[in-house]
């Protein structure tokens, strides 16, 4: 299963106004909270969601998991749940990056704990009611939510040395969410196809991932404006924006409901279709021949048969790789 480093998304829109620069900044080595030498590494992914979807690990043979950078190619093993890659480099303190943030990553946990839960439902009719998840406590279990969002993007910001903005802090110390900030989710359909087919042939399916850092940069002066990146959970994901130029944070949660919008990386719906067609055709040929999907790709006559399959069951050929 893939953890993978994707391509890029559309961008959140922002008000056209004048700009401020972000700051690179070295921490050199203090926690980007409190300012205590930083000896703790934040998980990019959360650490029960790698769990909960690949085991405890070691993840080999069988449960062999591999770190994909779509950007480079670069393929490496990820060893378990606490492998250097599947994390950031130590930017926080433990007291930090423990004691004080435990409740957002407890938020964050029983948020996933639902959507593991009710996946089938979700695939269906992809709307979260905070209510659902939390009860009636959830207003106040949504802003711990957020923190924790909040809390994986300033890692990421100080994992790529920029400073993390004043009022993301504020807000992780109890005060209102940042203005220069906003954030989105989304549901991409190949991924509700995905997950489907492979829960089908599997029994379950995992997906975690992390968008490279796209860059809005002056074209006169070349300083960086604006940043943003995503968080992928199987078929969910965070986007997130940072711009000093915002005026007002954007909450998805803020009706207590989630709706996110589903979209479609190809043409629409029916190429997301097609994609499910041909995983259940290799599925059917690796049962048959006990050959795997790489050694049907690559046997002229396994590749001719899954063709026609695909072709007898959409009108079409096989998608271009």
């Amino acid at each position: 299963m893939p953890v993978t480093q994707a391509a890029r998304e559309p961008r959140l829109g922002r008000e056209d106004m004048r700009r401020r620069t972000i700051r690179k900044l070295n921490y050199a080595g203090r926690c980007w909270w409190c300012g205590a030498p930083a000896s703790s590494a934040e998980h990019k992914y959360k650490k029960s969601d790698l769990v909960r979807d690949f085991g405890r690990g070691p993840y080999t043979g069988q449960s062999t998991l591999n770190w994909n950078d779509l950007t480079s190619g670069a393929q490496r093993p990820v060893q378990g749940p606490n492998s250097g890659r599947v994390k950031f480099g130590k930017s926080m303190c433990a007291r930090c990056n423990n004691e004080r943030s435990r409740p957002f990553d407890l938020a964050y946990a029983q948020f996933s704990d639902f959507i593991g839960a009710n996946q089938p439902e979700l695939l269906r009719r992809p709307i979260i009611a905070l209510a659902d998840v939390y009860g009636p406590e959830w207003p106040s279990r949504r802003d711990l939510l957020l923190r924790y969002y909040t809390k994986h993007v300033c890692c990421r910001l100080a994992d790529e040395g920029f400073e993390v903005p004043a009022d993301a802090i504020a807000f992780l110390n109890g005060g209102p969410p940042p203005t220069c900030m906003a954030f989105d989710f989304t549901v991409f359909g190949e991924w509700v196809v995905i997950t489907e087919a492979m829960v089908e042939r599997d029994g379950h399916f995992g997906f975690v991932g992390m968008s490279e850092l796209w860059t809005s940069q002056s074209a006169r002066t070349r300083v960086v404006e604006a940043l943003e990146g995503s968080l992928f959970y199987r078929w969910l994901h965070f986007h997130w924006l940072y711009d000093p130029s915002l005026r007002g944070f954007e909450d998805p949660f803020a009706s207590g409901t989630l709706a996110p919008a589903i979209k479609y990386a190809g043409s629409g719906p029916e190429e997301a279709d097609q994609l499910g067609v041909v995983i259940r055709a290799f599925s059917e040929l690796e049962t048959e021949t006990g050959c795997d999907a790489d050694q049907i790709t690559n046997d002229p006559a396994l590749r001719a048969r899954l063709e026609q399959l695909v072709l007898s069951r959409t009108g079409r050929g096989l998608p271009n790789p």
